[in-house]
Protein backbone atom coordinates (compact mmCIF):
# COMPACT_ATOMS: atom_id res chain seq x y z
CA UNK A 1 0.00 0.00 0.00
CA UNK A 2 2.86 2.34 0.87
CA UNK A 3 4.52 1.55 -2.47
CA UNK A 4 1.27 2.33 -4.36
CA UNK A 5 0.91 5.63 -2.47
CA UNK A 6 4.50 6.46 -3.35
CA UNK A 7 3.82 5.86 -7.08
CA UNK A 8 0.70 8.03 -6.92
CA UNK A 9 2.69 10.75 -5.21
CA UNK A 10 5.39 10.64 -7.87
CA UNK A 11 2.79 10.84 -10.64
CA UNK A 12 1.07 13.81 -8.99
CA UNK A 13 4.40 15.61 -8.55
CA UNK A 14 5.30 14.95 -12.18
CA UNK A 15 1.97 16.34 -13.32
CA UNK A 16 2.52 19.47 -11.23
CA UNK A 17 6.01 19.93 -12.71
CA UNK A 18 4.65 19.51 -16.27
CA UNK A 19 1.83 21.95 -15.56
CA UNK A 20 4.27 24.53 -14.21
CA UNK A 21 6.53 24.08 -17.26
CA UNK A 22 3.58 24.51 -19.60
CA UNK A 23 2.54 27.73 -17.88
CA UNK A 24 6.08 29.12 -18.05
CA UNK A 25 6.34 28.19 -21.73
CA UNK A 26 2.86 29.15 -22.85
CA UNK A 27 1.84 31.79 -20.36
CA UNK A 28 0.87 35.30 -21.35
CA UNK A 29 -1.07 33.99 -24.37
CA UNK A 30 2.09 32.68 -26.05
CA UNK A 31 0.98 29.12 -26.78
CA UNK A 32 1.71 28.35 -30.44
CA UNK A 33 0.86 25.64 -32.95
CA UNK A 34 3.34 25.29 -35.82
CA UNK A 35 2.45 24.46 -39.43
CA UNK A 36 5.30 23.77 -41.86
CA UNK A 37 4.39 24.81 -45.39
CA UNK A 38 7.50 23.60 -47.21
CA UNK A 39 10.41 25.14 -49.07
CA UNK A 40 10.30 28.81 -50.06
CA UNK A 41 12.65 31.35 -51.60
CA UNK A 42 13.98 34.23 -49.55
CA UNK A 43 12.83 36.65 -52.23
CA UNK A 44 11.25 38.79 -53.65
CA UNK A 45 12.44 42.14 -52.39
CA UNK A 46 8.98 43.07 -51.10
CA UNK A 47 9.17 40.17 -48.64
CA UNK A 48 9.15 36.40 -49.04
CA UNK A 49 5.65 35.80 -47.62
CA UNK A 50 2.45 37.85 -47.92
CA UNK A 51 -0.84 37.40 -46.08
CA UNK A 52 -4.13 37.64 -47.94
CA UNK A 53 -6.37 40.46 -46.63
CA UNK A 54 -8.49 37.96 -44.67
CA UNK A 55 -5.46 36.26 -43.13
CA UNK A 56 -6.58 32.77 -44.20
CA UNK A 57 -3.97 32.36 -46.99
CA UNK A 58 -0.38 33.29 -47.67
CA UNK A 59 1.55 33.65 -50.91
CA UNK A 60 5.26 33.17 -51.45
CA UNK A 61 7.83 32.42 -54.12
CA UNK A 62 9.50 29.07 -54.72
CA UNK A 63 11.81 28.34 -57.66
CA UNK A 64 10.50 31.46 -59.43
CA UNK A 65 6.91 30.23 -59.06
CA UNK A 66 4.15 32.09 -57.24
CA UNK A 67 2.62 29.76 -54.65
CA UNK A 68 -0.43 30.26 -52.43
CA UNK A 69 -1.41 28.00 -49.51
CA UNK A 70 -3.98 28.03 -46.73
CA UNK A 71 -3.01 28.18 -43.06
CA UNK A 72 -2.80 24.37 -42.90
CA UNK A 73 -0.22 24.38 -45.68
CA UNK A 74 -2.57 23.03 -48.36
CA UNK A 75 -1.53 24.33 -51.79
CA UNK A 76 -4.08 26.53 -53.59
CA UNK A 77 -1.94 27.81 -56.48
CA UNK A 78 1.46 27.20 -58.02
CA UNK A 79 2.16 29.08 -61.21
CA UNK A 80 5.27 30.32 -62.95
CA UNK A 81 6.54 31.93 -66.12
CA UNK A 82 9.76 32.44 -68.04
CA UNK A 83 10.32 35.68 -66.09
CA UNK A 84 11.55 35.87 -62.50
CA UNK A 85 9.23 36.99 -59.71
CA UNK A 86 10.48 40.34 -58.43
CA UNK A 87 7.73 41.46 -56.05
CA UNK A 88 4.00 40.90 -55.51
CA UNK A 89 0.97 41.99 -53.47
CA UNK A 90 -2.58 40.75 -52.95
CA UNK A 91 -5.12 42.72 -55.00
CA UNK A 92 -8.12 40.97 -53.44
CA UNK A 93 -8.89 37.71 -51.67
CA UNK A 94 -8.69 35.92 -55.03
CA UNK A 95 -6.07 37.93 -56.95
CA UNK A 96 -2.36 38.60 -56.74
CA UNK A 97 -0.48 41.19 -58.79
CA UNK A 98 3.13 40.27 -59.53
CA UNK A 99 6.05 42.21 -60.98
CA UNK A 100 8.06 39.82 -63.18
CA UNK A 101 11.43 40.62 -64.71
CA UNK A 102 13.92 39.18 -67.16
CA UNK A 103 17.15 41.09 -67.61
CA UNK A 104 19.95 39.99 -69.91
CA UNK A 105 22.93 41.77 -71.41
CA UNK A 106 20.75 43.00 -74.25
CA UNK A 107 17.13 43.15 -73.04
CA UNK A 108 15.16 44.55 -70.10
CA UNK A 109 11.77 42.81 -70.05
CA UNK A 110 9.28 43.48 -67.25
CA UNK A 111 5.57 42.96 -66.85
CA UNK A 112 2.86 43.38 -64.28
CA UNK A 113 0.55 40.36 -64.16
CA UNK A 114 -2.73 39.74 -62.34
CA UNK A 115 -3.16 36.11 -61.24
CA UNK A 116 -6.53 34.64 -60.31
CA UNK A 117 -5.76 32.08 -57.60
CA UNK A 118 -9.14 30.33 -58.00
CA UNK A 119 -8.73 29.59 -61.72
CA UNK A 120 -4.99 29.99 -62.31
CA UNK A 121 -5.72 32.44 -65.12
CA UNK A 122 -3.42 35.40 -65.67
CA UNK A 123 -3.76 38.77 -67.37
CA UNK A 124 -0.94 41.17 -68.23
CA UNK A 125 -1.62 44.65 -66.84
CA UNK A 126 1.53 46.38 -68.09
CA UNK A 127 4.50 45.21 -70.14
CA UNK A 128 7.77 46.92 -71.05
CA UNK A 129 10.61 45.60 -73.18
CA UNK A 130 13.65 47.55 -74.33
CA UNK A 131 17.32 47.16 -75.07
CA UNK A 132 19.56 47.12 -72.02
CA UNK A 133 21.05 49.28 -70.58
CA UNK A 134 18.19 51.75 -70.44
CA UNK A 135 18.76 55.46 -70.97
CA UNK A 136 19.05 57.55 -67.81
CA UNK A 137 15.93 59.16 -66.43
CA UNK A 138 12.29 58.07 -66.54
CA UNK A 139 11.79 55.81 -69.52
CA UNK A 140 8.35 56.20 -71.09
CA UNK A 141 6.19 53.18 -70.38
CA UNK A 142 8.41 51.80 -67.60
CA UNK A 143 6.70 51.04 -64.31
CA UNK A 144 7.43 50.04 -60.72
CA UNK A 145 5.45 48.32 -58.01
CA UNK A 146 3.17 46.91 -56.89
CA UNK A 147 2.86 48.75 -53.59
CA UNK A 148 0.11 49.07 -51.01
CA UNK A 149 -1.33 52.31 -49.70
CA UNK A 150 -2.08 52.85 -46.02
CA UNK A 151 -5.69 51.92 -46.75
CA UNK A 152 -4.60 48.64 -48.34
CA UNK A 153 -5.23 49.60 -51.97
CA UNK A 154 -2.79 48.15 -54.48
CA UNK A 155 -1.14 50.58 -56.86
CA UNK A 156 1.88 50.92 -59.12
CA UNK A 157 3.71 53.76 -60.87
CA UNK A 158 3.70 54.09 -64.65
CA UNK A 159 6.27 56.44 -66.19
CA UNK A 160 4.60 58.91 -68.55
CA UNK A 161 5.65 62.33 -69.86
CA UNK A 162 8.62 62.45 -67.51
CA UNK A 163 6.67 61.82 -64.29
CA UNK A 164 5.52 58.84 -62.22
CA UNK A 165 1.76 58.42 -62.44
CA UNK A 166 0.14 56.42 -59.61
CA UNK A 167 -2.23 53.85 -61.12
CA UNK A 168 -4.72 51.48 -59.50
CA UNK A 169 -5.34 48.19 -61.33
CA UNK A 170 -8.89 46.89 -61.56
CA UNK A 171 -10.02 43.83 -59.65
CA UNK A 172 -12.37 41.22 -61.12
CA UNK A 173 -13.98 40.59 -57.77
CA UNK A 174 -14.26 43.79 -55.78
CA UNK A 175 -14.21 47.54 -56.02
CA UNK A 176 -11.26 49.45 -54.73
CA UNK A 177 -11.67 50.17 -51.03
CA UNK A 178 -12.98 53.69 -50.43
CA UNK A 179 -10.76 56.60 -49.61
CA UNK A 180 -10.47 57.33 -45.92
CA UNK A 181 -10.02 60.56 -44.01
CA UNK A 182 -7.18 59.81 -41.65
CA UNK A 183 -3.66 60.73 -40.72
CA UNK A 184 -0.54 58.93 -41.81
CA UNK A 185 2.98 59.46 -40.61
CA UNK A 186 6.35 59.28 -42.26
CA UNK A 187 9.81 58.99 -40.76
CA UNK A 188 12.30 61.38 -42.34
CA UNK A 189 15.82 62.49 -41.38
CA UNK A 190 14.16 65.49 -39.72
CA UNK A 191 11.87 63.41 -37.50
CA UNK A 192 8.47 61.77 -37.50
CA UNK A 193 5.87 63.83 -39.37
CA UNK A 194 2.09 63.57 -39.50
CA UNK A 195 0.41 64.21 -42.84
CA UNK A 196 -3.29 64.73 -43.43
CA UNK A 197 -4.73 62.59 -46.23
CA UNK A 198 -8.29 63.90 -46.42
CA UNK A 199 -10.38 62.57 -49.30
CA UNK A 200 -7.35 61.14 -51.02
CA UNK A 201 -5.57 57.86 -50.82
CA UNK A 202 -2.29 58.02 -48.94
CA UNK A 203 -0.28 57.55 -52.12
CA UNK A 204 -0.64 61.28 -52.83
CA UNK A 205 0.91 62.33 -49.53
CA UNK A 206 4.51 61.59 -50.48
CA UNK A 207 6.63 61.70 -53.56
CA UNK A 208 8.79 58.58 -53.97
CA UNK A 209 6.25 55.80 -53.62
CA UNK A 210 8.23 53.61 -51.26
CA UNK A 211 5.69 53.17 -48.51
CA UNK A 212 7.42 50.65 -46.26
CA UNK A 213 7.83 53.16 -43.43
CA UNK A 214 4.34 54.63 -43.66
CA UNK A 215 1.60 53.30 -41.40
CA UNK A 216 -1.82 54.37 -40.17
CA UNK A 217 -1.98 56.45 -37.01
CA UNK A 218 -4.73 54.10 -35.83
CA UNK A 219 -1.88 51.90 -34.62
CA UNK A 220 -0.55 52.58 -31.15
CA UNK A 221 3.11 51.93 -31.94
CA UNK A 222 5.64 52.68 -34.64
CA UNK A 223 9.00 50.90 -34.97
CA UNK A 224 12.11 51.81 -36.94
CA UNK A 225 15.77 51.02 -36.32
CA UNK A 226 15.09 49.43 -32.96
CA UNK A 227 13.18 52.46 -31.65
CA UNK A 228 9.58 51.74 -30.67
CA UNK A 229 7.51 54.92 -30.40
CA UNK A 230 4.16 55.08 -28.63
CA UNK A 231 2.12 57.35 -30.89
CA UNK A 232 -0.39 58.17 -28.18
CA UNK A 233 2.01 59.72 -25.66
CA UNK A 234 5.22 60.09 -27.78
CA UNK A 235 7.22 57.91 -25.37
CA UNK A 236 9.81 55.60 -26.89
CA UNK A 237 12.02 52.68 -25.98
CA UNK A 238 15.23 51.39 -27.52
CA UNK A 239 14.97 47.63 -27.92
CA UNK A 240 18.63 46.80 -27.43
CA UNK A 241 18.60 48.32 -23.94
CA UNK A 242 16.78 45.21 -22.73
CA UNK A 243 19.09 42.58 -21.18
CA UNK A 244 18.43 39.83 -23.75
CA UNK A 245 19.65 42.09 -26.58
CA UNK A 246 22.19 44.10 -24.60
CA UNK A 247 23.99 40.91 -23.55
CA UNK A 248 23.99 39.59 -27.12
CA UNK A 249 25.36 42.87 -28.43
CA UNK A 250 28.38 42.67 -26.10
CA UNK A 251 29.41 39.38 -27.74
CA UNK A 252 29.70 40.79 -31.27
CA UNK A 253 31.37 43.60 -33.20
CA UNK A 254 28.03 45.31 -33.64
CA UNK A 255 24.31 44.61 -34.03
CA UNK A 256 21.34 46.20 -35.80
CA UNK A 257 17.66 45.77 -36.57
CA UNK A 258 15.90 44.50 -39.70
CA UNK A 259 12.44 43.32 -40.76
CA UNK A 260 10.60 45.11 -37.95
CA UNK A 261 6.81 44.97 -37.77
CA UNK A 262 4.14 45.92 -35.25
CA UNK A 263 1.26 43.52 -34.66
CA UNK A 264 -1.87 45.21 -36.10
CA UNK A 265 -4.07 43.95 -33.24
CA UNK A 266 -1.78 43.46 -30.25
CA UNK A 267 0.97 45.37 -28.51
CA UNK A 268 3.74 43.23 -29.99
CA UNK A 269 6.68 43.74 -32.30
CA UNK A 270 8.63 41.31 -34.47
CA UNK A 271 12.20 42.09 -35.48
CA UNK A 272 15.39 40.48 -36.69
CA UNK A 273 18.48 41.33 -34.63
CA UNK A 274 21.51 40.91 -36.90
CA UNK A 275 25.05 40.88 -35.46
CA UNK A 276 28.55 40.92 -36.97
CA UNK A 277 30.75 38.03 -35.83
CA UNK A 278 33.70 39.41 -37.78
CA UNK A 279 34.27 41.33 -41.01
CA UNK A 280 32.91 38.49 -43.14
CA UNK A 281 30.36 36.62 -41.01
CA UNK A 282 27.08 37.54 -39.38
CA UNK A 283 24.44 35.86 -37.27
CA UNK A 284 21.00 36.90 -36.13
CA UNK A 285 17.97 36.29 -33.97
CA UNK A 286 14.29 36.63 -34.85
CA UNK A 287 12.30 37.86 -31.86
CA UNK A 288 8.69 38.39 -30.90
CA UNK A 289 8.41 40.96 -28.11
CA UNK A 290 5.39 41.66 -25.92
CA UNK A 291 5.44 45.45 -25.45
CA UNK A 292 3.20 45.30 -22.37
CA UNK A 293 5.22 42.67 -20.51
CA UNK A 294 8.66 43.39 -22.05
CA UNK A 295 9.08 39.68 -22.76
CA UNK A 296 10.94 38.15 -25.70
CA UNK A 297 10.40 34.90 -27.59
CA UNK A 298 13.09 33.68 -29.99
CA UNK A 299 10.92 32.40 -32.84
CA UNK A 300 13.49 30.02 -34.34
CA UNK A 301 13.16 27.89 -31.21
CA UNK A 302 9.41 27.64 -31.71
CA UNK A 303 9.95 25.85 -35.05
CA UNK A 304 13.15 23.98 -34.10
CA UNK A 305 15.28 25.86 -36.62
CA UNK A 306 18.74 27.33 -36.16
CA UNK A 307 18.12 30.40 -38.30
CA UNK A 308 15.02 32.46 -39.08
CA UNK A 309 15.21 35.94 -40.58
CA UNK A 310 11.78 37.20 -41.62
CA UNK A 311 8.34 37.00 -39.99
CA UNK A 312 5.04 38.74 -40.72
CA UNK A 313 1.88 39.10 -38.65
CA UNK A 314 -1.45 38.10 -40.15
CA UNK A 315 -4.07 40.89 -40.42
CA UNK A 316 -5.91 39.55 -37.36
CA UNK A 317 -2.68 39.42 -35.32
CA UNK A 318 -3.24 35.76 -34.43
CA UNK A 319 -0.77 34.14 -36.81
CA UNK A 320 2.83 34.64 -37.87
CA UNK A 321 4.34 33.60 -41.21
CA UNK A 322 8.06 32.89 -41.04
CA UNK A 323 10.93 32.21 -43.42
CA UNK A 324 13.63 30.01 -41.89
CA UNK A 325 16.62 28.65 -43.84
CA UNK A 326 14.63 28.10 -47.01
CA UNK A 327 11.51 26.77 -45.27
CA UNK A 328 8.20 28.44 -44.56
CA UNK A 329 6.23 28.15 -41.32
CA UNK A 330 2.99 29.46 -39.93
CA UNK A 331 2.78 29.91 -36.18
CA UNK A 332 -0.82 29.96 -34.96
CA UNK A 333 -1.60 31.39 -31.55
CA UNK A 334 -3.91 29.09 -29.59
CA UNK A 335 -5.96 30.73 -26.88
Amino acid sequence: MKKKSLYIGIIICAMVVIAIYSVSLCGDDKDFRVVEIGEIDGVPISGPMKWAPSGDKIAYAYQSKLVAVDTLGHKILSIGSELSLHRFEWLSEKEIVAFEQLRSRQIEHIRLVRYDITTGESAVIEEFQKNWPLPRGLNEGYFEGPYLTVQGNLYYYIYAAGVKVPTFPESKYQEKSPYESNYIYRLTPGGLYLIRADLKDSIYAYDKGYVDTVQSLKQKYYVSGGFVTNLKDSSSILLDTFPVLRNAKQSYLGCGFMNEEINPKRNEVIFYYTCDIDQHNTTGYLYLMDLDLNKFIELAQEVNEDYCQVARFSPDGQKIAMCCTGKGYIIIREE
